[in-house]
């Protein structure tokens, strides 16, 4: 149950696409809105699917969201006032609400909350890049392992993403294109955290006070980002050294132009974030910082792609949904996950859960999967997926149900053949059993989210998974 104002007119959006209104607002919009910072609801007259991005976030929220033709039609007459709306699978209920009806709600969803505080970790031993094929799996090891102190160092000072490629990479997992993965590695969280002391110290203990407000830690933000891109990496730290210097061993396995001795192609190199509150269960927060693509190979456009990474764990909505699940900003840490950029190799891209979202009772993937480099999480009008359904029932044969066709291939054809569903279902089976001690009772996951391309010769690259909460319909 939601009680809110529906959304007011003419919508403002921030800098990120997401609309400019009250969290106690219920959100009509004609279209999906490329981002949403904390809302009441959301209710779109466009279709939506699944594993949209919006939908990810509210999922990870528990924010009702549903799509609805009729949407401004319906919801107009209640324009302004305080309603109350139920959304179920099929149906949905509006009916006019009152303060003291919202004040009960309220107490009763502070009761039940289910939401799960994450415990961040962060360690600052590690001063070093770290490769990502050498990052060891801490719950692989024995208690009694003499290396295991040294290895949970360094499993907690890399970030969740990219803890969580390196587990993938472990599995082994037959079938994938591990190339890119193998070389990538991670500027650990000690160079985040020393840079941040000497930039904006006192910014940043402010904004981890419990009494500062929310208005005023959006300008802490702000200032925050502003000092950390405005300044430079010290010249005395051999960081910018370190990363040109790996980056440049690619060479022997990876090429930055087409070449038949390495034929692995990447288009330039990409920074992505890897804090230690994102990717983790029950808290996915997809798309809450930000990857910086560099296509031209120098110094100082890798420390520009750092510093902006760095400073995306300041942008408003980053912020904004730590504070609405209470996670401290004290521990708050990013490190930079550095990977091949791939892009004119890519011939489809996609994400993946590895549930069946329709059929609780009955096994299988679900996939939405675009054309090229065209975002599949993104909300685009008129920009739709090719939607995919695996399922094998017991040892019989595998099922491909396709569910919806990519609007950016001719008609009649398909992104994921049958020749390669076999191939792309074992692996998904194999990501999700990797993580299947994530989904144990009473972990808030039943499912991996896994982000891939699927490269022009038809190979599968896994370019992100986590864990991650999938609420099934009802039959």
């Amino acid at each position: 149950m939601d009680a809110s104002p529906p959304i007011q007119t003419p919508l403002q959006v921030d800098e990120h696409g997401a609309p400019l209104v009250d969290r106690r607002t219920i959100l009509v919009a004609e279209e999906l809105p490329i981002d949403l910072n904390p809302v009441r609801a959301l209710v779109t007259q466009q279709l939506q699917t699944p594993l949209c991005h919006v939908a990810l976030l509210c999922s990870n929220r528990g924010t009702p969201n549903m799509a609805l033709r009729t949407a401004f039609t319906d919801f107009a007459p209640y324009d302004g006032q305080l309603i109350k709306l139920v959304v179920g699978y099929g149906d949905y209920q509006l009916t006019p609400a009152t303060e003291e009806e919202e004040a009960a709600w309220l107490a009763k969803v502070a009761l039940n909350s289910v939401r799960v505080k994450p415990t961040l970790q962060v360690n600052t031993t590690t001063q070093h890049l770290v490769k990502l094929k050498e990052v060891p799996i801490v719950e692989d090891m024995l208690s009694t392992d003499p290396k295991l102190a040294s290895a949970t160092a360094i499993s907690t000072s890399i970030g969740s993403k990219a803890l969580n490629l390196a587990r993938f990479l472990h599995w082994d997992i037959r079938g994938t294109n591990n190339t890119g993965n193998k070389a990538s590695f991670v500027v650990p969280f000690y160079f985040f955290r020393e840079y941040l002391s000497m930039v904006a110290p006192a910014e940043v203990a402010l904004l981890a006070s419990p009494d500062t407000s929310e208005e005023d830690a959006i300008s802490l933000c702000e200032t925050i980002r502003e000092n950390i891109v405005s300044d430079s990496i010290p010249k005395d730290w051999s960081l910018l050294d370190d990363v040109s210097g790996e980056i440049g061993a690619w060479r022997k396995t990876i090429s930055f132009s087409p070449s038949k001795d390495v034929p692995f192609y990447a288009d330039g190199v990409i920074f992505r974030s890897s804090t230690n509150c994102e990717d983790l269960p029950g808290f996915p927060s997809a798309g809450l910082y930000v990857s910086e693509p560099v296509r031209e190979m120098t110094k100082a456009t890798f420390e520009k792609a750092i510093l902006r990474v760095w400073a995306s764990v300041y942008l408003d909505k980053a912020y904004l949904e730590r504070r609405e699940f209470g996670i401290p900003e004290k521990d708050v840490s990013m490190a930079v996950l550095v990977m091949p950029l791939l892009s004119s190799c890519v011939k489809a891209n996609g994400v993946a859960v590895t549930t069946n979202p329709f059929r609780v009772d009955l096994g299988g993937h679900y996939l939405n999967v675009q054309a090229g480099t065209v975002a599949v999480t993104d909300a685009c009008k008129g920009n739709v997926p090719e939607q995919i359904m695996f399922i094998r029932d017991g040892f019989k044969e595998l099922t491909i149900e396709y569910l919806s066709s990519s609007n950016l291939v001719p008609k009649g054809d398909h992104i994921i053949t049958p020749s390669i569903a076999e191939k792309f279902n074992r692996i998904l089976s194999g990501i999700h059993a990797g993580f299947k001690a994530f989904h144990a009772p009473p972990s808030t996951t039943n499912a991996a989210d896994v982000e891939f391309f699927i490269l022009r010769d038809d190979q599968i690259v896994i370019v992100q998974a986590r864990p991650v909460r999938v609420q099934h319909r009802p039959r």
